[in-house]
């Protein structure tokens, strides 16, 4: 009898205890967990883009060092457009910046002989930002306009701007030498890189701006003013590197260097 009872009454207090999940509970249940996803997901997103963001200001940073050591091996010059004229790429001529910095960053580079790898070993030229939309495996561009006033831009066959002097550039913390790549997306600008076939020294010579449209016109531009969130990263003169709003990269004087000599 003691233990029909005891029974008894623990189904009695279970049966009391137990009840389902009605639909309209479990409907809410579900808009609240969508909801919490709603609100974390863009959250991670943003995390992730901040994280990328900081590899490629790492790395312009460490392009920044390269080009200081450079100009401090090279009497003070710097590389900026590059068209590798014969005879006139070395050492203060018209080389370019991928070849004129890899040595510096990279121990399996020197200046007289490339790697022949096309650049894919070289992951401080890289932005993880960038999308696999093309095969370009450099993804930053510099500054090789040349001004005749402040300004005005050059025209005509002296429209690239030279190497020349790092201590020649006005106000170079407040100039851009280097910024983010934009996605080739007609290929014009890979056609010309695979031309050169796995020659290093000829592929790098098609990373930089060489006039107004690489900056702001949309069927010719060479940057991406927004590859990190709402802005790019610019590396300056003075090596440093900071992350710039997209409306204000693409502004003239942001990349006036102040030398209106050659």
């Amino acid at each position: 009898m003691w233990y029909a009872s005891c029974m008894q009454r623990i189904s009695l207090v279970v049966g009391r205890g137990v009840r389902a999940f009605t639909l309209i509970e479990l409907l809410v249940v579900i808009a609240i967990i969508a909801l919490l996803i709603g609100i974390l997901l863009p959250a991670l997103g943003r995390a992730r883009a901040v994280g990328r963001q900081a590899v490629c200001l790492s790395n312009q940073r460490q392009i920044g060092a390269g080009l200081a050591m450079y100009a401090d091996s090279w009497d003070g010059f710097i590389p900026r457009e590059a068209d590798g004229a014969p005879g006139n790429d070395w050492p203060n001529g018209e080389i370019s910046w991928p070849r004129a910095v890899r040595p510096l960053l990279d121990d399996r580079a020197n200046w007289d002989e490339p790697i022949r790898d096309r650049y894919e070993n070289a992951e401080y030229f890289k932005c993880p930002s960038r999308a696999d939309d093309d095969m370009h495996e450099i993804h930053y561009v510099n500054n090789g306009l040349r001004f005749t006033a402040p300004g005005v831009l050059a025209g005509g066959r002296g429209a690239f701007k030279q190497a020349h002097r790092l201590i020649e550039v006005f106000r170079p913390s407040e100039k851009i030498y280097l910024t983010d790549y934009a996605v080739d997306e007609d290929g014009s600008n890979w056609d010309d890189v695979q031309r050169q076939g796995d020659d290093d020294f000829g592929i790098a010579l098609f990373y930089d701006i060489r006039s107004q449209g690489h900056l702001i016109n949309p069927n010719n531009q060479r940057i991406d003013p927004r590859r990190h969130l709402d802005g790019a990263v610019g590396l300056f003169f003075d090596s440093h590197a900071e992350i710039v709003p997209a409306d204000e990269i693409v502004k003239i004087d942001l990349w006036d260097d102040g030398d209106y000599t050659n």
